[in-house]
């Protein structure tokens, strides 16, 4: 599925899990890329409707006829409804573009996250990897190449090495992050 080619399989294994895999894979991605303008555009266009279907009723009863007062503020009598609806105008412009700064953040964060699993998945091929090597080269060559008790206390001696050099390396990381905090 990277990059969307197709790699031989090697001997005696399938490129796929199962048989509409690559179907599978095909159909989640495009869903995801068709949530982006669900995201991008639904909440803007849902307050966008809800206020044009919000009935503008004006009273007798008010005061102020619909002009918010403070200390400091004038009354301009040439304040009409025209004005009112120029700033509700601006603020679904400003709805556009806090909901595009969220779409953005979110799909950042996802891709982030992905990127973030596939060191994590990369970090475990690599644990495992050396954890063959130390058992292929220290253990099998040199804590077990003894059949006798000898054998046993080489291996001690080498397990106890590399607890002592993994204890060492989290205190100071324990340490160092206690510290920078």
């Amino acid at each position: 599925m990277m990059l969307f080619k197709e790699s031989e399989a090697p001997d005696k294994c399938d490129i796929y899990m199962f048989d509409f895999q690559p179907t599978l894979q095909y159909i989640l991605l495009f869903g995801a890329l068709l949530c982006i303008p669900v995201l991008l555009l639904a909440k803007p266009i849902y307050i966008k409707c809800t206020r044009r279907s919000r009935p503008h009723v004006r009273s007798n009863d008010d005061v102020n006829q619909g002009i918010k007062l403070d200390e400091h503020s004038e009354i301009h009598p040439n304040s009409t409804p025209a004005h009112h609806e120029e700033e509700e105008a601006e603020a679904m412009s400003e709805i556009f573009i806090h909901q595009a700064i969220h779409t953005v953040e979110y799909v950042l964060n996802t891709v982030s996250h992905t990127a973030s699993y596939l060191r994590l998945w990369a970090l475990s091929l690599a644990h495992a990897q050396l954890s063959e090597v130390l058992w292929t080269m220290l253990f099998s060559l040199l804590g077990l190449k003894y059949s006798s008790y000898l054998g046993a206390v080489t291996a001690f001696i080498i397990n106890s090495g590399n607890h002592g050099r993994v204890v060492s390396i989290f205190t100071y990381f324990t340490f160092t992050l206690v510290r920078v905090r």
